[in-house]
């Protein structure tokens, strides 16, 4: 991992933290050339940053999402709900403000999950990609699970709007 850390130039940087933070941003800039812009790894995030799913372009399928929703994102879900149960069994009928604050943090990350739980529910019935319409188309109906890019998140949003408005008629999706 520092290895890694090193060809990257980050040696003063967690790993987890740069993935998180850091990587798609660098993914995305290393295969764009002039206006194409065409990543192969995908980071769908919620917007603190806490929980990204990573897609690879070229394994996606018309399960893709459902795969990510039921064998990712659900049982995490679970996870830090149970979790949120211990803060609150741990702290008791009389908290303390750390414990509070523990509480309203897990609280937030779980409402974060969910909605993140919720647009994957519904774009999943309706994303089929195909490879041949190019990452950017792909990858639009995706828009809002990327808040952790704005430029990207809007460039994903303005070509949304495109193709729902028959600009790429030719488009599978």
């Amino acid at each position: 991992i520092e290895e890694a850390l090193l060809l990257l130039g980050k040696e003063e940087v967690d790993l987890r933290s740069w993935m998180r933070r850091e990587c798609f941003e660098d993914h995305i800039g290393r295969y764009s050339k002039a206006r194409r812009k065409a990543p192969l790894y995908w980071q769908l995030s919620i917007p603190s940053k806490r929980y990204s799913i990573w897609l690879y372009y070229h394994r996606l399928t018309r399960d893709t999402l459902w795969r990510a929703l039921n064998d990712l994102l659900k049982p995490e879900i679970a996870r830090e709900q149970q979790r949120l149960a211990s803060l609150r069994v741990d702290a008791g009928e009389a908290p303390t403000p750390s414990q509070r604050r523990a509480i309203q943090e897990q609280e937030s990350l779980i409402a974060e999950l969910a909605t993140f739980r919720d647009d994957l529910e519904t774009i999943a019935p309706l994303w089929y990609p195909n490879l041949n319409d190019g990452a950017l188309l792909n990858f639009a109906p995706l828009w809002k699970l990327v808040p952790q890019l704005p430029s990207w998140q809007r460039e994903l949003r303005d070509t949304w709007e495109k193709l729902r408005q028959g600009e790429y008629a030719w488009a599978h999706m």
